[in-house]
């Protein structure tokens, strides 16, 4: 039986941590106005068929809701986007601004999404993945296009996690990331018929490597009493334990469940779904990046 589906998991789940890492090298803020200011954007530009069409707005509760944060928490992290200028608050609800420090910050983050795109497609592809063929019609930037599609794709699979497991945004990044930190060691050593031949059964937690909430909060660029709190919120909620020696793991008995492999089936589809818009957008495989994107260990 092949492993490709969940190959394209760990694929997804490494996708998903070099967006963030680009997300907090562009916005000089805490994670989760980070994800507001992200889910914003997307939100005001998604039916865009011109780059002069206005941005829509969208409301704090949609915001709330499609991250599954609660309501007052969306609404604080708004708050703070308005006031250091990064979105503007309309009758209609919020837009992200479109000038400013706010949009510099995605301008210049632009290439360096493309990169992270080029990687991911290029890796999905080596592991065995169909690259689709589409239309190539980009409305208009077809690098912007793409970045902007990839940030709903980084969402998407946000939102998979936050289903699964219960918990929001911000910790459905968390978990990514403490199940990569985890295993990484593991996936690294397999070569391709390991690969070929695992069935997708979870690493046992003697095979698995604890990570601190310092390194997490380093890995993830956020500040160490906020990642400290999370990672309680996820021991306490049953998804990870402390490790003997410090640190936490998320152990394999906490996943063996039949949402965790539901959660996989959602992560395949999605990653299909953004090939097949990506392809719609621009040939595949991309062109290759004159520059590799900076990854941070997991």
């Amino acid at each position: 039986m092949s492993n490709l589906p969940h190959q394209v998991v760990r694929l997804a789940l490494n996708f998903n941590l070099v967006s963030a890492d680009l997300l907090s090298r562009a916005l000089p803020l805490d994670f989760g106005p980070g994800l507001v200011f992200l889910e914003i954007n997307y939100e005001n530009l998604q039916k865009q068929k011109s780059p002069l069409e206005p941005r829509r707005p969208v409301s704090a509760y949609r915001i709330a809701r499609e991250l599954r944060l609660p309501y007052e928490t969306g609404r604080r992290y708004v708050n703070q986007l308005v006031d250091v200028g990064w979105c503007e608050r309309l009758d209609r609800g919020f837009i992200a601004a479109a000038q400013g420090p706010g949009e510099a910050a995605v301008s210049s983050t632009v290439p360096a999404v493309w990169e992270a795109v080029w990687h991911y497609v290029d890796a999905l592809n080596r592991a065995g993945v169909e690259i689709p063929v589409g239309g190539f019609s980009s409305p208009f930037n077809v690098k912007s296009r793409v970045a902007l599609e990839a940030s709903l794709h980084f969402l998407n699979l946000l939102r998979i996690g936050c289903d699964v497991f219960g918990i929001d945004a911000h910790d459905a990044l968390l978990m990514y990331a403490i199940l990569t930190a985890n295993t990484a060691h593991v996936t690294a050593r397999l070569s391709a018929a390991d690969l070929a031949a695992d069935v997708g059964a979870p690493i046992p937690d003697s095979q698995r490597r604890p990570v601190s909430a310092y390194r997490l909060a380093q890995d993830l660029r956020a500040p160490y009493e906020t990642i400290r709190r999370h990672v309680r919120r996820l021991v306490k909620a049953g998804l990870c334990v402390d490790a003997p020696d410090g640190g936490v793991i998320a152990p394999a008995r906490a996943h063996d469940r039949p949402e965790i492999r539901q959660g996989v089936t959602a992560i395949n589809a999605e990653v299909a779904r953004f090939l097949k818009v990506i392809a719609d957008i621009t040939p595949l495989p991309l062109e290759e990046p004159q520059v590799e994107p900076v990854l941070r260990s997991a």
